[in-house]
């Protein structure tokens, strides 16, 4: 349980410097761990997706819906 917590440090203190290319690599990374580990409907794991699109959104790399 060691892992997920620190991916997760990892990837907010990247992005709380705005480097927010870098912490989409590191969500990236992140999303098959927490899957792995909790499914992919646990809360977890879709928090770590949710923080991944913010960072898409602020990379001007959303979609339209």
């Amino acid at each position: 349980m060691d892992v997920p917590l620190a991916l997760t440090i990892a990837a907010l203190s990247i992005g709380a410097q705005g480097r927010h290319a870098e912490v989409l690599a590191a969500y990236d990374e992140a999303l098959p761990v927490f899957g792995g580990i909790f499914g992919s409907d646990h809360w977890q794991t879709l928090k770590v997706r949710s923080d991944r699109a913010r960072q898409l959104a602020a990379l001007g790399r959303h979609g339209g819906v």
